[in-house]
């Protein structure tokens, strides 16, 4: 991965300004971000993630299944 730097210039408010114009094809978009995500893990900056929430799924297999039901009569009822 390489990165360039140009147009750097002194900033009263932020110090530098500059644009960075980076290539990353060898590595490619997921492997820089699973990169980004290691660095921060490394540095602690990212929280414990929470256990899934499972609660909904019988709400939706019973939501699916009224569905099938109101879409079998229609069908049934335009034949």
């Amino acid at each position: 991965m390489t990165a360039t730097v140009g147009r750097l210039r002194p900033c009263g408010l932020l110090d530098w300004k500059f644009v960075v114009l980076s290539h990353n094809t060898i590595r490619g978009a997921a492997g820089a971000t699973i990169l980004n995500a290691e660095l921060l893990a490394s540095m602690g900056k990212l929280e414990q993630p929470a256990p899934p929430d499972r609660s909904g799924s019988l709400q939706h297999k019973k939501t699916v299944e009224f569905l099938d039901a109101i879409a079998g009569a229609v069908i049934s009822s335009a034949l």
